[in-house]
Formats: C-alpha cells, structure tokens, sequence
C-alpha cells in the first residue's frame, strides 16, 4: 500500500502503489539488509479494476 497525506482534509489517502511517498527502495533495501525472503502483500484497495492494479504494483516491485 502507498499513501499521500492530503493537508486540505489532514488525512492520508491510499494511490497505487510507486504514486506515494512511501520510499520503496529504502524499504526494500532494508529488508534485504535483515534477510527478508518471505511473500509481499499487493490490496489495491479502491481500485475501479483491481486486478490491473496489483498487476501494475507487482511491475513496480518487479522493477526495483
């Protein structure tokens, strides 16, 4: 999941993942550093097509 904090409402909201300001590559980087090799979750939570969505995250992941 990404997120951007909307300062009008002071409230986070969900966007597709790699459209937020979750820094990924740190975050995976990190967790290669402590040996992480178990599974990612992909909720394309709000999506109009979710199937495209997580196809569209795991591109993104796939990418780093």
């Amino acid at each position: 999941t990404d997120g951007l904090c909307d300062l009008a409402t002071r409230r986070g909201e969900q966007v597709p993942l790699g459209a937020g300001t979750t820094d990924f590559p740190t975050l995976l980087a990190m967790l290669d550093e402590y040996g992480y090799r178990g599974y990612f979750t992909i909720r394309p939570h709000g999506a109009d097509d979710p199937l495209a969505a997580a196809g569209n995250a795991v591109e993104y992941l796939r990418k780093m």
